[in-house]
């Protein structure tokens, strides 16, 4: 698999999560009530150990990986430069 795919991967996972914590905020708008149960509701999910592991793999995932994106950019300019 390449190194741009599991970027893009690991991506779509720190994504979803987001969305589903802003999703939860807004809620607030339809009242606090709603907000609460969806908060308490998705605790459930998020707060689980192995969504946790998950998550905060693929954000380290994300980063290396960036990382490794840039070395490889700047390497590949440098050699076109050399030429």
């Amino acid at each position: 698999m390449s190194i741009k795919k599991v970027h893009f991967i690991s991506g779509m996972i720190v994504t979803a999560f987001v969305g589903m914590h802003l999703f939860n905020h807004i809620s607030s708008v339809f009242g606090v009530e709603m907000h609460v149960t969806l908060m308490n509701t998705l605790r459930r999910f998020y707060r689980n150990m192995f969504v946790e592991i998950v998550l905060l793999l693929a954000l380290s995932v994300k980063i290396l990986s960036g990382f490794i994106q840039i070395l490889i950019r700047k390497r590949n300019a440098w050699n076109t430069i050399d030429k």
